[in-house]
């Protein structure tokens, strides 16, 4: 399976947008974004849309998504190592594509290892 086909489709028959995404596996930041897509596209309302995403604390790379998404603070969720986001007010579907497309360079990268390396160095950057 494709890595766009794992992400997208969870959410390709999906005629409503939800109030909260929950992003757990692989390409996960690539993913939280196309959620806040997914949602802007089918009607949802971008100050109560959220997004959760595991596993947040140990991966650098996935701060990024900090630049256009505000982190929301949950005391009770912290040891579970998932986060939630929400929208920042002057965040547009554009600012949201183009960190798509940035994490769709930096982790799909071709690499001219074999599979295993190649997983292995995309782990290790944090996708």
């Amino acid at each position: 399976k494709s890595v766009l086909q794992y992400e997208l489709a969870p959410l390709w028959m999906e005629a409503k947008a939800f109030d909260v995404y929950f992003i757990d596996g692989r390409w996960r930041p690539a993913t939280v974004l196309l959620s806040f897509l997914h949602a802007s596209a089918r009607g949802g309302d971008p100050k109560k849309t959220r997004v959760g995403i595991h596993d947040y604390g140990g991966r650098p790379l996935y701060h990024r998504l900090e630049n256009i998404l505000e982190k929301l603070e949950f005391p009770d969720i912290k040891r579970t190592r998932a986060v939630f986001f929400k929208r920042r007010p002057e965040t547009t579907d554009e600012d949201i594509l183009q960190m798509w497309f940035y994490f769709d360079r930096v982790c799909r990268a071709e690499l001219p290892d074999s599979a295993v390396n190649k997983v292995n160095k995309l782990r290790n950057l944090g996708c």
